[in-house]
């Protein structure tokens, strides 16, 4: 569906605002265009609702735990990463079902495209999202870990930046490995229950993901220990699915 049916969907169920990391953003011309194309949309929507749509948005609406994948991918065509491509994906999950939501990229970073919807069981929800991801082989450096006595790092949606680290090697080796030209980087959350209005949630847990161009793919853990781990698709499903274990645990 369209960007602006899927914001009128929810708007629908009750919700004023999209599940992170979607973002949709209005192009009309005037208020009177608006509403004519919030009214298209309405109609659009009303063709497609069925009963597993019905029930994908009650789950947006009152999930149990939430996966959401953040990042960009880079255009082979824009080396300058001007043009960088947004990843977005969000699944929740409640009981025994899951709404995955894949959307695509947008005219720009701040505005997204079409939104798949998809109700599925939620045994199928992590590999569901995870599509949201480019392909990339398993990265072919061994995994480093450097541990750090303070926190020595910050996130942005497609990088991961590191300060200061001990260990002069094992500091040198993780500088080249992360200091090579990416063709994808990001971060996967997940959360338990429904989101909050202002995006400061506590108990949340996560990881970046890196593709490094000419080699592959590589979690990155940042915790006492800084860990960067070459992995396939289905290590990084699974680091997800310990995540998502270790947080039912504790809530």
């Amino acid at each position: 569906m369209t960007g602006l049916e899927f914001r009128v969907m929810m708007e629908q169920f009750g919700r004023d605002r999209l599940p992170f990391p979607l973002q949709i953003r209005a192009t009309a011309s005037s208020a009177a265009e608006y509403h004519r194309r919030c009214h298209e949309a309405s109609i659009g929507i009303a063709t497609k609702m069925d009963e597993d749509l019905r029930e994908a948005g009650r789950i947006l609406l009152d999930p149990r735990l939430r996966i959401e994948v953040v990042g960009h991918t880079r255009s082979t065509s824009a080396a300058d990463g001007s043009g960088d491509i947004k990843i977005r994906g969000h699944a929740a999950i409640r009981h025994d079902s899951a709404a995955v939501l894949i959307q695509q990229p947008g005219l720009d970073d701040s505005s997204g495209g079409p939104v798949t919807v998809r109700l599925v069981a939620s045994h199928r929800a992590v590999n569901r999202v995870l599509g949201a991801l480019p392909e990339s082989p398993k990265g072919t450096h061994p995994r480093i870990d450097i541990p750090r006595p303070s926190p020595i790092g910050r996130s942005t949606a497609n990088s991961v930046v590191f300060d200061s680290a001990t260990g002069s090697t094992s500091r040198e080796h993780f500088d080249r490995l992360l200091g090579r030209r990416r063709t994808s980087a990001g971060e996967i959350l997940v959360c338990p229950g429904k989101t909050t209005d202002n995006r400061v949630e506590k108990n949340l847990a996560g990881f970046h993901w890196v593709d490094n161009a000419d080699d592959g793919r590589y979690l990155v853990r940042s915790g006492s220990t800084v860990s960067v781990i070459p992995a396939s698709d289905s290590d990084v499903a699974a680091e997800v699915r310990r995540l998502a274990t270790e947080l039912a645990a504790e809530t």
